[in-house]
């Protein structure tokens, strides 16, 4: 039993914020604590096919086995907010909100042979069942276990409802799965998806991962949602948002949903869905779930400020039928749909509630339409109560409504949060010390051959070095306002080839640094964690230069803001040269037809227009996949489209003087 009290306690550690997220041992432990885990892992190895496991399994195979699962199903351990048990193949007991105390039985898929799915069980009853084999596209196979080794039991998103972290073996090497509960209020019923990007996770732990150091790493070391602050709660959360996405593509706002002093947070990923978190009693809370909108007649949704009301507005049949839904916001937090209005601008003769060609031909402007109202509390209300529901509901909001959408990216959203605090140390000479976390660390660089650097992080605990083809570095501390530091080291060789390295400093052990090579700092510093500039090369006109600005994001990695990079003078990648405004100018060398506009950052009302030889041309912007625009010297955008990379149509590279080079 030895192994199953420093997994516990060490996961009680990791929790709390003690120690680190990849549950590494001190040196003491380490290696009694490795023999154990190695027995228990050569315990519970199971056949390459789960579905033969009993027919293979001799009388004294099946008690020994029944002995090895006692022991581990022993192997539990549970805090505020988590649980992780050991896999059993029969069943595993767990606590699971907003059931209470259940059984999932694993069941193994019958066309692949392996683990697939978890039933949730309560007293002979299924309430759900999970389903965590890794969907990749219709032309791929799923990813399915071939073994599973344990699973843990979170609020992951801060909904009230239980998620489900599975780890184990499969045909492509080790594999988290994390699955997210949702209520379904039209079918009543409880439904588990896979949580985004699951590989940005497993990318985070590298080969070292466990379902509680997922937890921890998820929930930021918050696994009850409990946070010092709204700040600190909504900066995790939103920043999470964006793990494993090119780039931070959710747009957010802080507003007043409800009638208290704490702002609640949007979350919108434009043109598609919405969500938003509160923050009551110290804990953070997700109100609203994923509410899609942008297509099928839906346009988006309003709320009044501080009434706890959202209006949606919503259309059937190109108009024919027009709903309009009210939703509140209940004692728990959760906003749903409370009334709903349904109009129909048609006359319905055969009363089917579906308007036919020959009702859509009759229509006229005298039809008065009528109305039909839905309660959805619970409560037996007549037409009229809900009527008389709706406006009070509306009564005393006040004229006042705003989208509930966002209208900020990541870098400001943080400015109103925690990044003021966050703090940036430029490590300059052959030897530094600093302490963050309790732990104090050494860097040195020394030159052990031309041509190399050889870089040593050590905290006394563990050491990296690491020996480095090297021109010119430039490191960085990054601390941010949750506790959390980063080591950036910036690595630019003779050829001007620039390769970022992040070092997480959260963990008691010294891993391998993650590397960043999109884009690069150059000779360029970091004096804001929060909003900082990488610099790429770009290939599309001649050799030119371009920028994007970036944020410290939820795994200490560089994340951008915004799809589109903008162009910078090639002096920019120069030392002691600011990064520019603009790019390189070039020149037509014949008459050319492009679509053009007089505000060049919309994505609207492009039109052609005719552009002489001999016309100066601005490199602005490209979104790096299907077109560049350019502006022309009276301040007029002009567009050509791009294809790998590459000018399409019927102009080339070619077609223009003093394109840029470099290199």
């Amino acid at each position: 039993m030895k192994r199953k009290i420093v997994v516990a306690c060490i996961l009680a550690l990791t929790l709390t914020g003690c120690v680190n997220t990849d549950l590494s041992m001190n040196d003491d432990s380490t290696e009694e604590a490795s023999k154990e885990n190695a027995a228990g892992e050569e315990d519970s190895k199971s056949s390459d096919d789960p579905s033969d496991k009993k027919a293979e399994q001799t009388d004294e195979e099946e008690d020994e086995t029944s002995e090895e699962t006692e022991d581990e199903a022993e192997e539990s351990y549970s805090g505020d907010g988590y649980q992780v048990v050991a896999f059993d193949e029969n069943s595993m007991k767990v606590t699971m909100e907003p059931f209470g105390e259940v059984e999932l039985i694993p069941i193994i898929d019958k066309d692949a042979g392996k683990w697939s799915s978890f039933k949730i069980m309560q007293d002979d009853t299924e309430l759900a069942q999970v389903y965590y084999s890794r969907y990749h596209s219709p032309k791929e196979d799923d990813t399915y276990y071939d073994e599973i080794s344990e699973v843990g039991i979170c609020d992951i998103n801060f909904d009230g409802i239980s998620d489900v972290v599975v780890v184990g073996d499969t045909q492509e090497g080790e594999m988290i799965q994390i699955c997210t509960g949702e209520y379904e209020d039209y079918s009543d019923s409880y439904n588990y998806n896979t949580f985004n990007k699951p590989e940005a996770i497993e990318d985070y732990f590298g080969s070292d991962f466990s379902a509680a150091a997922t937890i921890a790493f998820l929930t930021d070391g918050h696994p009850d949602g409990q946070f010092d602050s709204y700040q600190e709660a909504y900066e995790m959360i939103a920043s999470r948002y964006c793990l494993g996405h090119d780039y931070a593509d959710y747009e957010y706002k802080l507003i007043y949903f409800d009638d208290d002093d704490v702002p609640e947070l949007v979350i919108d990923y434009p043109g598609y869905s919405v969500s938003m978190y509160t923050f009551a009693d110290g804990k953070l809370i997700l109100s609203i779930d994923d509410w899609s909108y942008g297509a099928g007649g839906n346009s988006g949704y309003d709320y009044y400020p501080k009434a706890g009301l959202v209006v949606n507005y919503n259309t059937d049949y190109a108009g024919a039928i027009l709903y309009t839904y009210y939703m509140t916001m209940d004692e728990n937090y959760k906003v749903s749909v409370a009334y709903s209005e349904k109009y129909y601008n048609y006359e319905d003769k055969d009363g089917d509630g579906v308007p036919s060609d020959d009702e859509l031909d009759d229509w006229s402007e005298d039809y008065e339409g009528k109305t039909e109202y839905e309660c959805y509390t619970g409560e037996d209300l007549t037409q009229d109560e809900i009527v008389d529901r709706i406006s009070d509901l509306v009564k005393g909001t006040g004229d006042e409504i705003d989208g509930l959408s966002g209208d900020e990216n990541l870098i400001e959203l943080n400015d109103e949060l925690t990044a003021p605090s966050w703090k940036v140390t430029k490590l300059e000479g052959e030897e530094n010390s600093f302490t963050v976390g309790g732990e104090e660390f050494e860097l040195s660089v020394n030159v052990p051959e031309e041509y190399y650097k050889e870089f040593t992080l050590s905290n006394g605990d563990s050491q990296y070095q690491k020996k480095i083809l090297c021109n010119t570095e430039n490191m960085f501390l990054i601390e941010k306002a949750n506790g959390k530091s980063y080591l950036y080291i910036d690595i630019l060789d003779e050829g001007n080839s620039d390769t970022l390295y992040v070092f997480d400093l959260n963990n008691t052990k010294i891993s391998e640094p993650r590397i960043y090579e999109d884009y690069s700092l150059f000779y360029n510093d970091i004096t804001d964690a929060n909003s900082f500039v990488l610099l790429k090369a770009e290939d599309i006109f001649g050799r030119s230069v371009v920028k994007k600005t970036f944020t410290v994001g939820f795994d200490g990695m560089p994340v951008s803001v915004g799809k589109f990079e903008y162009y910078v003078g090639i002096d920019s990648i120069n030392p002691g040269n600011p990064v520019g405004e603009t790019g390189e100018t070039i020149v037509t060398k014949k008459e050319m037809t492009l679509d053009s506009s007089d505000d060049i950052d919309s994505e609207y009302y492009w039109t052609e227009k005719t552009i002489p030889a001999g016309s100066n041309l601005t490199l602005y912007k490209t979104d790096g996949e299907t077109y560049v625009d350019l502006i022309t010297d009276d301040g007029v955008g002009v567009r050509f489209d791009i294809e790998d990379g590459v000018i399409c149509g019927e102009y080339t590279v070619g077609d223009f003087e003093d394109v840029p080079e470099f290199g």
